[in-house]
């Protein structure tokens, strides 16, 4: 049976040490990098949800056009004037739920960027903890190792293993 030296001992406890450490640093780079990119998706899905809610303004917008457009062309066909009070009625009501409808829609808007926002931070937040929590991990193996190397080297120096 071969009985390694002390110095080799020590050197490959080490080592070893030192390879947990550089293992540890780079799956805290690739934890940053996977928030980054969760990050960046979230954004893109923000982008999509903000154009889907121009497109349904533009609809609703265009729909108040055509009702409008429509009550014109009654009111001239059936051969009343501007002033005509249920025409009128109509109008008013039209623009108030539009103006209701519009309303809705920019808070309703507000919040889902605020949410894509807030997921976009704990998203970044959580992936830097994760890579701190891993660098930490890294650094007490490096000294865990270490410690146990310098123990060993003594034990083996002395001939107790």
């Amino acid at each position: 049976m071969c009985v390694p030296s002390p110095q080799l001992l020590l050197f490959t406890t080490v080592a070893s040490g030192v390879s947990g450490m550089m293992s540890a640093r780079a799956g805290a780079k690739e934890a940053l990098r996977a928030g980054q990119r969760t990050a960046e998706r979230i954004e893109q899905q923000k982008q999509v949800a903000q154009l889907t809610a121009e497109q349904e303004t533009t609809a609703l917008l265009q729909s108040f056009s055509q009702s409008m457009a429509s009550n014109i062309a009654m009111r001239g066909i059936m051969g009343r004037d501007a002033s005509d009070p249920s025409f009128r009625a109509f109008e008013k009501n039209n623009f108030a739920t539009l103006q209701t409808d519009l309303e809705r829609m920019a808070i309703q808007g507000k919040n889902v960027t605020k949410n894509y926002d807030l997921q976009k931070f704990e998203a970044v937040s959580s992936a830097t903890d994760r890579a701190k929590s891993l660098r930490r991990q890294g650094l007490l193996n490096l000294v865990g190792a270490g410690t146990e190397g310098i123990m060993r080297y003594d034990k083996v120096k002395v001939g107790e293993d």
